[in-house]
């Protein structure tokens, strides 16, 4: 068999024949020109073989097809560059025919490289599930995470068992090992691994994401990060307090944020020395204000006397207002709210007066004096 490239090194450069780390300079000087062409031309080649993948594999659409080369660029043109590298090794002279190193070194770098794909391609998998059409609060898209890790960690125990396998090592007795082990590690870390299978139900149950406005337990807060082993919440008063994730998948939570609307309840307690004449008529001019707004759903509300005590008529409104957002249902119920006092001042209506005061009300109709 012909071996150009180690010929041509030897017709030119004769001195190169000295040992060098117990092999011959020019195997040397050849493998080295052989790797660096090969990762010359694997650079130039990763692109048109990425979009030819990318076409057989029916990657059409530009988001999935840039997603598909961005996650398999880096093992295509390791592939390729190994590729090229044995093809080009095949010219050189193998100085000992008894010498195996190169082909271990060959196979341990094509094992690497498929791990590396295989790694990738978990990402790629995952990513594309992820940019399917999945609803904001879908279990599926809160578990992605956590089922990349776990693949991922799965691959690469695989691969380093592989590899132990390859060197002589004893796979099954090292499992046992591993076995006995991990049982020991478990017992020391208990309340570790309870942390994280609470985090691994928190992602399924998923009572709550990032941002969300919640109540767990006696904490009020917004939910600013989720651990695998804790969860961060950032209360009302800006403290950020850290709870185990076992504990926080005991507690009940209450999720401000899955409301589709938000209620407005307030009560008003007017004057005894009101007529009940114009207490129906401000119910009524109430009703209207509220049918005006847009801001409110019509279909369920209550505005009614609910009640009488010797501290004045006792009147109920209760209402949804269509936002879900807290800052604009505040300033829409400001609004609303100043629209009724409005009307009761329209209606020469005030509110009752707590205490030992002697009170004094002009009505249009009539002038009434009451002592409390």
């Amino acid at each position: 068999m012909q071996y150009p490239v180690s010929t041509f090194i030897l017709d030119n450069f004769p001195g190169l024949t000295t040992q060098l780390y117990g092999l011959p300079a020019w195997y040397w000087v050849s493998t080295i020109l052989s790797l660096l062409l090969a990762i010359i031309l694997a650079s130039l080649l990763t692109k048109p073989i990425s979009q030819l993948l990318a076409l057989l594999f029916h990657q059409k659409e530009s988001g999935d097809k840039s997603l598909f080369i961005d996650n398999l660029k880096g093992p295509i043109r390791l592939l390729t560059l190994l590729a090229i590298f044995v093809l080009v090794n095949l010219l050189i002279k193998n100085p000992d025919s008894e010498d195996h190193l190169m082909s271990v070194a060959i196979r341990l770098a094509l094992f690497l490289t498929v791990t590396y794909l295989c790694y990738r391609l978990i990402d790629l998998g995952f990513s594309q599930l992820a940019r399917k059409e999945l609803g904001p609060r879908s279990k599926i898209g809160l578990v992605l995470p956590l089922g990349r890790r776990i693949a991922k960690t799965l691959l690469m125990v695989v691969a380093f068992l592989l590899v132990l396998s390859q060197f002589g090592v004893d796979v099954s007795a090292f499992l046992v090992g591993l076995g006995v082990g991990g049982l020991a590690i478990a017992l020391a870390a208990k309340n570790i691994l309870e942390n994280l299978f609470g985090g691994a139900v928190l992602s399924l149950d998923q009572p709550f994401q990032v941002g969300d406005y919640c109540k767990c337990g006696d904490i009020l807060g917004y939910i600013e990060e989720i651990g695998i082993r804790s969860t961060r919440i950032r209360t009302l008063d800006r403290t950020l307090v850290t709870v185990p994730n076992s504990r926080l998948s005991e507690m009940s939570i209450e999720n401000y944020m899955e409301r589709e609307k938000i209620r407005l309840y307030a009560t008003f307690r007017l004057d005894l020395v009101t007529p009940i004449a114009k207490i129906k008529d401000l119910l009524k001019a109430f009703e209207r204000l509220l049918f005006a707004d847009a801001n409110f759903h019509h279909d369920t509300y209550r505005l009614r006397l609910i009640g009488v005590s010797d501290l004045g008529y006792e009147i109920e409104i209760f209402a949804f207002a269509k936002t879900t957002d807290m800052a604009e249902f505040i300033a829409v119920r400001e609004k609303f709210l100043y629209a009724l006092f409005d009307k009761m001042h329209e209606y020469n209506i005030f509110l009752a007066y707590p205490g030992q005061t002697t009170i004094t009300r002009t009505y249009h109709e009539d002038v009434s004096t009451q002592s409390v």
